[in-house]
């Protein structure tokens, strides 16, 4: 059954993600304040799963989509998916946003 989007809450997250420091060759003395530094990552999106382990974002769904007005009760597509591990969370906030109407 096709889910309604303006029911799934609309987030910002914050979260730590892991880097590599692009494949070349390093400094010892460097690696300590390439590691010091955090990869900060701020992402926006439905919140479409919140569980134990993982957080999982969708930031793009068909509105109108050709086999759901065909047939209700077939499943939204979504694009642009990303999953977050919980422990690497800084913050959610969620972000309330105007629902456009629908033509009919």
């Amino acid at each position: 059954m096709a889910h309604d989007m303006s029911k799934i809450p609309f987030v910002e997250v914050e979260w730590d993600d892991a880097q590599d420091h692009g494949g070349a060759w390093v400094e010892f003395s460097k690696i300590q304040e390439f590691a010091d530094i955090p990869c900060r990552i701020v992402s926006r999106g439905w919140l479409v799963h919140k569980g134990k382990r993982y957080v999982v974002l969708s930031s793009d769904y068909i509105a109108d989509d050709i086999e759901l007005r065909k047939n209700p009760n077939a499943d939204r597509i979504l694009s642009r998916v990303t999953k977050i591990p919980r422990a690497w969370l800084v913050s959610i906030r969620e972000i309330k946003i105007a629902t456009r109407r629908r033509r009919r």
